[in-house]
């Protein structure tokens, strides 16, 4: 029996040989199995399967190759190609609890056209074919929609792309980077594409059509990095992986990838053919800035920003209320809350619709030298998470239902007994996505209700208003940052479970049956030998000795009932036993009253010939 992963949710499928097809017991999909028996190629399948799954599309790519390299005929893998060419990745539905295909890799070629899918449905027996035309129409119909989004955005001239978050959800130094190269690009009027600003106000769902507009329109796209694993982090080589795709297409597309605080022959080797810039460099932004626009093509990007207004931008204060703030913004950095508290309040005296003042009383009330600051300070607060058990799957009771038959047919355990054996297994885990999302919801509330931050976002405008829109924008994205990392660790925990479960009821099946064996190799002879006495017993002497030797088998097959049927039939015996001695006693009884009877009439008698002889002599006498 082979055991492949499931492609929606990565649970054991346990498959018959020869099966095509089957439902996942886990997440109630109905999928296609690989047909090819060989177990090297059944081992790359599950390990293709465990990387698309974790959206490394890519390097499962790669296996599947593999795979096709060794049976050409094998149409799973095909439509793995597909899966990973696509960028598929099935999410539950919150709504239905089924798992829906998601698309990280939009194209603008159709599935039905694509050749590996031709060769998945040549391939395919009939159940496969109509599963696989089935998935094909749905990643189509998200094609379509994806398309039709992208088509509405307008185009960009450069694509910034970097790791927003470490492996702890803190900010790195990348997206630090990356966002002062934005606003330098932004100032020189180009239309650039930076996750952080581009996607705010979408949804996660919402994500690719914006990134596939963004891919298929920016002429440059700068790959930030402060360390070698960022560049090869899923997401970030997500995008660099799919613009040199496109860039083999198009020459006039250019790739320039950073580093900073590395060496350059650390850069993945797909990057080997591109000039890297250093951004420690001296004048690394305004090189960069050269740079771009010979590519797109003059001296003037595509789309110039219009100047803003110094108004619009900054507002105007009277000298006084401007040396009160800097006076202020000076106690702030000195850590001095109490008279930075009272210079804003000062301002606000004179000008009561200064969001400066509201937003250094802020930062002063909450013992903060900068936005920066108390952003670290409020997403610290939540750096730890407590955890909630959550059942990660139901136990698999048809499993452990079909061991309690085939371990209960030899007879040694009793059925309750072999179920216990299987009910040992912690099938919770600590789960923090609903936490991380509480924290968020907490986080925000608390931050968008306190009266000064409300007053400091009502009157701002300009660079005071970016600046709070863009600390709100930075609280939003790291929370969000920490309910995907938690979402993903509790997918992986689950995973985890699911795979040790697996091995649990393995292990639990070899501990049985070599439990079994032992004690049916140690027990067996002896309890054959005692069951033959057993059968042919009939005294009570015999019975008592059976019963002290079942009792030594302990719960071996049935010895405890033959041990008791022992002891009934010792005391069946010694009933009979009694009841014999009582009537053989009521029998000597009753013989003696006959003997003791026949006596008394025979004294009579005698007693009564006697009388009669001597009335005949007194007759005999008188005459």
């Amino acid at each position: 029996m082979a055991i492949f992963r499931c492609k929606m949710c990565g649970g054991d499928l346990e498959i018959q040989d020869g099966a095509t097809s089957c439902v996942c017991e886990f997440c109630g999909t109905r999928q296609t199995l690989p047909t090819n028996q060989d177990e090297n190629l059944q081992g790359l399948f599950n390990r293709a399967n465990v990387l698309r799954i974790k959206s490394e599309f890519d390097k499962a790519a790669d296996i599947y190759e593999k795979i096709l390299q060794a049976d050409q005929t094998e149409a799973e893998a095909y439509w793995g190609l597909i899966l990973c060419k696509y960028g598929i990745e099935y999410v539950e539905d919150p709504a239905t609890y089924k798992r829906i295909p998601t698309c990280h890799r939009a194209s603008y070629d159709a599935v039905t056209t694509d050749e590996d899918y031709k060769n998945a449905l040549k391939y395919a027996d009939a159940v496969q074919r109509e599963i696989y035309e089935t998935e094909a129409a749905k990643i189509e119909e998200i094609q379509r929609g994806i398309l039709a989004i992208a088509q509405k955005e307008s185009p960009y001239d450069v694509f910034i792309c970097y790791k927003e978050t470490d492996d702890s959800g803190n900010r790195t130094q990348d997206s630090v980077i990356a966002n002062d190269i934005y606003y330098q690009l932004k100032n020189e009027g180009f239309k650039v594409f930076y996750a952080a600003i581009s996607l705010e106000d979408k949804l996660g769902s919402e994500y690719e059509p914006v990134i596939f507009s963004a891919l298929n329109t920016a002429k440059v796209m700068l790959v930030l990095g402060t360390k070698p694993e960022y560049f090869n982090a899923v997401w970030v080589k997500n995008e660099w992986s799919r613009f040199l795709k496109i860039m083999k297409k198009d020459r006039t597309r250019l790739m320039i990838p950073c580093y900073k605080d590395m060496d350059p022959y650390e850069l993945p080797e797909e990057f080997a053919h591109l000039q890297a810039q250093n951004m420690g460099k001296i004048g690394f932004i305004n090189d960069l800035v050269r740079g771009i626009k010979k590519v797109i093509g003059n001296d003037q990007p595509q789309q110039a920003a219009a100047p803003m207004p110094v108004t619009a931008a900054t507002p105007v204060h009277t000298s006084n209320v401007n040396a009160l703030l800097k006076r202020g913004n000076m106690a702030l950095e000195d850590g001095e809350w109490e008279k930075a508290d009272d210079f804003f309040e000062q301002v606000l005296n004179q000008d009561a619709e200064c969001a400066e003042a509201y937003w250094g009383k802020y930062l002063a009330a909450n013992h903060q030298h900068n936005a920066e600051a108390l952003y670290s300070s409020l997403t610290n607060q939540y750096k730890e998470v407590a955890f909630v058990k959550k059942e990660a799957f139901p136990p698999n009771t048809a499993y452990i239902e079909n061991a309690v038959k085939n371990f209960g047919k030899v007879g040694i355990y009793s059925e309750e007994k072999i179920r216990r054996y299987y009910q040992n297994f912690d099938r919770y885990f600590d789960s923090e996505m609903e936490i991380r999302k509480k924290q968020k919801a907490e986080l925000i509330q608390a931050t968008e209700t306190d009266k000064l931050f409300i007053r400091a976002q009502q009157y701002a405008k300009g660079n005071t208003k970016e600046a709070i829109d863009q600390f709100l924008d930075s609280i939003n994205r790291a929370m969000d940052s920490k309910i995907q990392e938690a979402t993903n660790s509790d997918a992986q925990k689950i995973a985890d479970k699911v795979a040790a479960y697996q091995q649990y009821l393995s292990e639990t099946d070899s501990r049985l049956y070599n439990e079994i064996k032992k004690l049916w190799d140690e027990n067996e002879p002896e309890y054959q030998r005692l069951l033959q006495e057993f059968n042919n017993a009939n005294t009570e002497i015999k019975f008592i000795s059976l019963q002290t030797d079942f009792q030594r088998l302990g719960e071996y097959k049935d010895s405890k009932v033959l041990a008791q049927r022992c002891w009934s039939e010792y005391l069946k015996l010694q009933k009979q036993f009694l009841q014999e001695q009582e009537q053989q006693m009521k029998n000597k009884n009753k013989e003696e009253a006959q003997k003791k009877e026949k006596i008394f009439k025979l004294s009579i008698i005698l007693i009564v010939i006697v009388l009669l002889g001597i009335i005949v002599g007194l007759i005999i006498t008188s005459k």
